[in-house]
């Protein structure tokens, strides 16, 4: 009887084993994700910098002129107040940002292709001082200037670096020409005059596409009603961003008291939303990897503590003959080392076949990934030894004499 309890405590054992195994490779895949998440260049700098979104009403907007007054009077209020160094504005946000996202199929001065093949790279109306408020590098010629904004101003753009080594393979691409929305028997042209470097619009954890920046007071036709004539202020400020709401709110009402600002926030905190799912499963999994571990403990120390405590006959015998503790120590961890070894084998394969679910959750890591299933393998073996070693230890304790009597 004693036997098979013995028996159905160590499967169970084993099975928490195994169970515990998988949880720490998922936890560790998960954290492992999250770490290289954090590490990747989004492309901007987001320390220091306050964002807020807002829309124009069509009925009083409808005139694009409107529009472009309107955020011009914002930005001007915006930069008078002490402590914002640059401000501007945009209809998309990186990160994943809101707004509402328009991409255009081009025309190349130069080039042609075929049908269908043309490229489509994201369309982004912004102000001037867009970029160097969120310190998105420029890397070849120049960014918007003033002169751009005002009416009647010579047609450009600005590419990013996607773009254009997509567009221009090796080649300088200021000066370029390129046709949106315009495109018929006589394409309006506008003149590459920036290259700026990649942004993870979409977050982090996604791949960098192709854009074009446009001045917002040489926006296409209609593409307002396309936006809903809606665009994110964005202000650096020399101390504490999330201190300027207020002051941003009253930029905001002197152009128009009416306009509800939504969506304030900093960067920093669109930047750790954009990283909130990873870190929520790395938190998730590794609570429930530490508990599973320490129950799995707990159930090694118990039947190894059971063990000693039926065996001490057995063990006064062996000491009283002249067994060394060494040699008991290593009887008593001889099964632990079983127990844990095919637990964690168990594990392993458990895990190489239940993490292949999780491949689209990982970010940088593969679910097989070598590194974390020999870590979790290494982090359990120690701690089953440590649990083991409490019991053993016990056992080269047993007086042989007290043992001979025991029953």
């Amino acid at each position: 009887m004693l036997g098979s309890r013995d028996r159905l405590r160590s499967v169970l054992v084993t099975a928490e084993i195994a169970i515990t195994v998988v949880l720490l490779i998922a936890a560790g895949l998960f954290i492992g994700s999250a770490v290289r998440l954090q590490q990747v260049p989004v492309g901007f700098a987001a320390s220091n910098v306050l964002t807020a979104r807002l829309t124009l009403p069509a009925e009083r907007y409808a005139d694009p002129d409107a529009v472009s007054r309107a955020y011009r009077g914002m930005l001007e209020e915006l930069r008078a107040i002490a402590g914002v160094e640059r401000a501007g504005a945009s209809t998309n946000l990186p990160l994943g940002g809101s707004g509402i996202d328009v991409d255009s199929s081009l025309a190349v001065e130069g080039m042609t292709f075929a049908p269908g093949s043309a490229p489509s790279p994201h369309v982004r109306l912004v102000t001037d001082g867009y970029l160097d408020a969120a310190r998105v590098p420029l890397l070849r010629g120049r960014s918007f200037q003033s002169s751009d904004m005002a009416p009647n101003a010579p047609r450009v753009l600005l590419v990013n670096e996607r773009l254009a080594g997509s567009l221009w393979p090796g080649a300088n691409p200021l000066g370029k020409r390129i046709s949106m929305w315009e495109a018929g028997p006589e394409p309006g042209w506008r003149e590459v005059v920036g290259v700026v470097g990649d942004v993870r619009t979409f977050g982090p954890d996604e791949e960098v596409e192709a854009e074009v920046f446009l001045p917002h007071t040489q926006a296409p036709a209609g593409s307002w009603d396309t936006f809903g004539r809606s665009m994110a202020l964005v202000a650096r400020t020399t101390g504490d961003p999330g201190a300027y709401a207020t002051a941003l709110r009253r930029a905001v009402s002197a152009v128009d008291p009416s306009l509800p600002l939504y969506e304030v926030q900093t960067m920093d905190q669109m930047l750790e939303a954009s990283t909130a799912p990873e870190r929520f499963r790395m938190m998730l999994f590794s609570l429930l990897a530490a508990m599973a571990l320490v129950l799995a403990a707990v159930g090694i120390y118990g039947v190894m503590a059971y063990s000693v405590t039926h065996r001490t006959r057995e063990i006064g015998i062996r000491m009283a003959l002249g067994a060394q503790r060494s040699e008991v120590m290593g009887l008593v961890l001889r099964k632990s080392i079983v127990l844990t070894g095919i637990g964690i084998a168990l594990g392993l394969s458990g895990a190489a076949l239940l993490t292949r679910y999780l491949e689209q959750l990982l970010f940088g890591l593969t679910a097989l990934d070598p590194a974390t299933f020999i870590a979790a393998s290494l982090m359990f073996a120690l701690v089953a030894m440590l649990a083991s070693y409490i019991p053993a230890r016990r056992a080269t304790r047993v007086d042989p004499l007290a043992a001979l009597r025991y029953e």
